[in-house]
């Protein structure tokens, strides 16, 4: 599994902790890529094919992440989490395969990585 994180790096190193306290996702992500600002997000999608993308960011930020990923991938599976649980609505409206408000638990990492294609999950 290859993964693009976008969002605060402690964020994303706790997702990566969290997802290794799931037995059934345990040793799962193979290599993944880690970023902190829109640019160099976009830049990484452009350059590398992903299995997934999992949002951090909070806000219209986060939104901003979601129509990135799906300018460059549509297809790509996207997760989104955020402070603000008003934007469900908007996940919803971008095809967002999972979106929750924060805080990330493993018990919600591991609804949201569930809802990913059965190829990747």
């Amino acid at each position: 599994m290859k993964l693009c994180f976008y969002g605060p790096e402690s964020e994303c190193r706790t997702i990566l902790q969290l997802i290794n306290q799931i037995p059934r996702y345990q040793n799962w992500v193979g290599t993944w890529e880690g970023c902190t600002d829109y640019d160099s997000f976009v830049r990484s999608l452009t350059s590398t094919e992903y299995d997934a993308v999992i949002i951090t960011e909070n806000n219209a930020i986060g939104m901003e992440g979601v129509i990135a990923a799906r300018n460059v991938h549509p297809q790509i599976p996207v997760v989104w989490f955020s402070n603000d649980e008003g934007f469900g609505s908007q996940a919803y409206r971008l095809n967002t395969d999972f979106f929750h408000s924060k805080p990330i638990t493993a018990p919600i990492l591991e609804m949201a990585l569930a809802r990913l294609p059965k190829k990747i999950s």
